[in-house]
């Protein structure tokens, strides 16, 4: 949990405690992200939106050949990944009709928490996906 640090010098050694224990409860923790397996669906639609990718389900089904990405999704936030989503339109090969479908991302803000650990794990991914295409 992440803590809230005061300055609380020259303040009673059990005032600045209840201040501090009192402050603490109310900060929001940010939970800790939490990687699947690089060999996993879920790990490697991890691993395309710590690159700064977009998928759709088209994207995911084509890429990976895989069709939930809204369940790879679920369980990503589910580990804390902090997943947006929004609704675009498209056209189909239907004569042009426009459908819609759910695009997701990670924020700027997201992949770069994830740092190095999540730049590494999203190299591990691709390299996974590609050896596996070779097999």
């Amino acid at each position: 949990m992440e803590q809230l640090h005061l300055n609380l010098e020259g303040v009673d050694e059990r005032v600045a405690r209840s201040v501090s224990a009192i402050t603490n409860q109310y900060t929001p923790s940010i939970p800790p992200f939490s990687y699947p397996p690089a060999k996993s669906v879920y790990g490697r639609v991890l691993g395309i939106l710590l690159e700064g990718y977009r998928p759709t389900h088209r994207d995911v089904q084509y890429r990976f050949s895989a069709s939930r990405l809204a369940a790879d999704v679920h369980k990503l936030r589910a580990r804390g990944w902090p997943i947006h989503k929004m609704t675009i339109s498209v056209l189909t090969r239907d004569h042009g009709r426009v459908s819609h479908v759910a695009q997701y991302w990670l924020s700027a803000a997201a992949i770069a928490q994830a740092g190095d650990i999540g730049r590494h794990y999203a190299q591990e991914c691709r390299r996974v996906f590609h050896g596996n295409k070779a097999a």
